[in-house]
């Protein structure tokens, strides 16, 4: 599976870290790249974005620690993340510790995107991808089911998803 992961993968290098969100305790990373249309002497540029979707454990890290990880969500944004926990919602948009990492992260980095430079996997379904600047994300498949862990796919494609699994990893059009 590391090899298969890391083949299908390698499409990212180069391409900027243009996005990230999450829709409940699914969270997204979206990468864009240009494309080169017509000929040499009208070269147009379109974007096309490129979305992973992880289901399973993440983070984001550089050499100092853990920038935001994905059981941040489950803690109050702001100065106390313990503050009133029993009666804290977490799927709320931006009330997490998660979605404020995230937002800040990104904002931080809207001058000098973060430009996928490698993707390494293992042959459990993790995945490292190292951006410029020593930051990584990491997904690392953390239960023994045989449930999705991530995908990924180019937006507006339903027929094409790569989809990591406990059984594996497969081509899926869904």
């Amino acid at each position: 599976m590391k090899e298969e992961i890391e083949q299908y993968l390698k499409r990212l290098i180069n391409m900027p870290l243009k996005d990230v969100g999450r829709a409940a305790d699914l969270e997204w990373f979206v990468f864009e790249v240009h494309i080169h249309l017509g000929s040499s002497n009208q070269d147009e540029q379109t974007p096309s974005e490129y979305t992973l979707h992880a289901e399973c454990a993440w983070r984001i890290v550089d050499p100092e620690g853990i920038i935001v990880g994905s059981r941040d969500r489950y803690y109050r944004a702001g100065i106390d993340p313990y503050f009133d926990i029993l009666e804290f919602e977490w799927d709320v948009p931006g009330s997490n510790r998660c979605d404020e990492r995230v937002n800040n992260l990104m904002k931080s980095r809207a001058d000098n995107p973060l430009i996928v430079q490698s993707v390494e996997a293992d042959s459990y379904g993790g995945l490292r991808i190292r951006f410029s600047n020593d930051i990584s994300l990491e997904l690392f498949p953390d239960d023994s089911l045989a449930g999705e862990y991530w995908r990924f796919f180019r937006l507006g494609d339903s027929s094409n998803h790569f989809v990591v699994t406990g059984k594996g990893a497969v081509e899926s059009s869904d």
